[in-house]
């Protein structure tokens, strides 16, 4: 779907972001409303409404700063997918063009000398290797900072299969 509205606003840095912005803008909102509407039910929240409490206060004092976080994981583990695809349609030729440098399409002018210089291709590749990565590692600490307990379900795994068997608790 992306390359066809790529296809229609033609190419370029900024027909690109359009493009994902209109391809994913529906899933990000489906996100959105669930977190907030997660929040909405917790009993703090209802308190807040039992005390009159307007709507945007309840929404700047005790929405927010919980969702923000949530999202900024999301959004960041995002943009990794949305670096791959922007190189990929640049090698393609449907990303930037000529003039601006870009890491898919220094790999797209590299493949026509790939045997006799090899090398070339070495630098555009490996920094997209390393980019996505990096913006991986990124969203995955900021995941860890945002719920400690979802990466620590996966060390005590095997301390809490342990602990099933002889019929103890693990905290």
């Amino acid at each position: 779907m992306t390359l066809a509205v790529i296809g229609v606003l033609g190419v370029g840095l900024q027909n690109i972001l359009l493009a994902f912005i209109l391809m994913k803008w529906a899933w990000f909102a489906r996100i959105v409303r669930s977190s907030v509407r997660q929040i909405a039910d917790a009993d703090y929240v209802r308190f807040a409404r039992t005390l009159d409490t307007g709507s945007l206060a309840i929404l700047f004092r005790h929405i927010l700063p919980v969702c923000v976080p949530e999202l900024a994981v999301v959004a960041s583990s995002s943009f990794g997918s949305t670096l791959l695809q922007v190189s990929g349609l640049s090698f393609l030729g449907l990303g930037i063009q000529a003039p601006q440098a870009e890491w898919g399409m220094m790999l797209s002018e590299a493949r026509q000398s790939m045997f006799s210089r090899p090398e070339l291709m070495l630098a555009p590749g490996l920094m997209i290797v390393l980019a996505v990565s990096a913006v991986n590692f990124l969203s995955d600490a900021m995941q860890q900072a945002v719920d400690p307990q979802a990466g620590s379900s996966k060390r005590h795994q095997p301390e809490r299969a342990e602990a099933a068997l002889i019929g103890r608790e693990v905290a």
